[in-house]
């Protein structure tokens, strides 16, 4: 799903690898704002909104993420980053369209 590769989108990552989530989405949301079809960015920064225990801002970025790259429901099925939300009737919508 890797579009353009991005200083900011790069340091999302090391910060998510930190477990530094507040940094994370700050660096994602740089990331997006540079190139908002960014769909990995998109990805990202929905996994660490639901890591951060913010549901409906990660629906939000994963709606995104998917409308850009369908590939993203099959990833978001069996991410461990959304364990958190993954029986919510939102996220059950979002990877099993109809």
């Amino acid at each position: 799903m890797r579009t353009v590769n991005t200083k900011h989108y790069n340091r999302g990552n090391a910060y998510y690898k930190q477990r530094k989530y507040d940094e994370a989405i700050a660096s994602y949301q740089k990331a997006i704002i540079i190139n908002p079809n960014d769909a990995d960015a998109h990805y990202n920064l929905a996994r660490v909104y639901a890591l951060n225990n913010e549901k409906a801002l990660s629906i939000e970025s994963l709606q995104k993420a998917i409308t850009l790259d369908r590939r993203a429901i099959e990833a978001s099925k069996t991410n461990s980053d959304f364990d958190n939300i993954r029986e919510s009737s939102e996220f059950q919508q979002l990877i099993n369209p109809k």
